[in-house]
């Protein structure tokens, strides 16, 4: 080892290592691509190895860097778990940044939001909104709520609720169109849904499930984008019933032989899952679907849902499935 190793540096191999892309890594840690590369270098000098193989699809870890990175992974959650145990004066605080699919982001978490920040004024929330999936074991983001359940990675997750989606049109769509009488009758019309080549899960492929040979037409990578073109009546929607059945514009099809159900996942990295204020926000998160659960179940219940109270409360926040 030719210089004394420094941290900053091990955490640029470590954006690196996760996101294997020059520019995403830079961007992870707020530094520009030219200081990377050069912190980079410095780490493989103080080393007297190379640490990355620069490829077509980016930059790939060596033997070398593969060993690096289990103990910089060792070391970064050793870091974080003492400056979580170290006391703190006065409420809860600190930053939580949760990646979470757009519509329940949209139309359940951000709606709420303002209760969770009126019992943690100190806390700071940066709401994610994605199809994709960020991984906090990776340290992408603090907390993540999506509709796929990883089959890989050190996470701690629980089902957080299940949600029902149906086939929505607008009145003004039904009164001007053939009448749909039975599953037959949807090749008569044009439906809404995800761009299949951007669907980053197959959670999110829905028209196997409603009819054979059935696609959607009328397409968007964004589910606030496909109600939007629903209500407008450019045709069917396949949409979750917590955004859907707010709207009085929009009829479900076939509400009692097509009812598709998914579920949401909430997960932490393993090694964080005690962290006080993601334990806070889990606790909320539990709260707030309570009082939502007509709208995710499909129950048509149409009522206020956007001022109930929340308070933390106690107990064991991973439930075993």
């Amino acid at each position: 080892m030719s210089a004394e190793m420094n941290w900053d540096d091990v955490r640029v191999f470590l954006a690196l290592a996760r996101n294997q892309r020059l520019n995403a890594a830079a961007a992870s840690i707020n530094l520009d691509p030219t200081t990377v590369m050069r912190r980079l270098s410095r780490l493989n000098a103080a080393l007297g190895v190379r640490l990355f193989d620069h490829e077509g699809s980016g930059y790939v870890l060596t033997d070398q860097g593969q060993q690096l990175l289990a103990h910089a992974e060792a070391v970064e959650t050793g870091i974080f778990g003492m400056l979580e145990q170290v006391p703190r004066e006065g409420p809860m605080s600190g930053a939580i940044r949760v990646s979470v699919d757009e519509g329940f982001g949209s139309w359940v978490v951000a709606r709420k939001l303002p209760q969770f920040q009126e019992l943690y004024p100190n806390i700071d929330i940066d709401l994610v909104t994605t199809t994709g999936f960020l991984d906090p074991s990776k340290r992408e983001v603090d907390v993540a709520i999506h509709v796929q359940r990883p089959e890989t990675g050190r996470l701690a997750m629980r089902r957080l609720t299940d949600f029902a989606i149906r086939l929505y049109a607008s009145r003004e769509y039904l009164t001007t169109h053939p009448p749909i009488r039975s599953r037959g009758d949807l090749q008569e019309h044009p439906f809404i849904g995800f761009i299949p080549d951007m669907l980053q899960t197959q959670e999110l492929n829905f028209f196997d499930e409603i009819a054979p040979d059935l696609a959607p037409t009328r397409r968007s990578a964004s589910i606030n984008a496909q109600y939007t073109m629903t209500v407008s009546g450019l045709g069917i929607g396949v949409l979750p019933a917590f955004i859907a059945d707010r709207d009085s514009r929009l009829l479900p099809i076939l509400p009692d032989e097509i009812l598709i159900k998914r579920s949401f996942w909430f997960m932490v990295a393993e090694d964080m899952r005690e962290v006080a204020r993601f334990r806070a926000f889990g606790k909320w998160l539990d709260q707030i679907i309570k009082a939502s659960l007509p709208l995710l179940s499909g129950e048509r219940v149409h009522r206020d849902v956007d001022n109930v109270s929340a308070a933390p409360f106690p107990g064991n926040w991973f439930r075993p499935e």
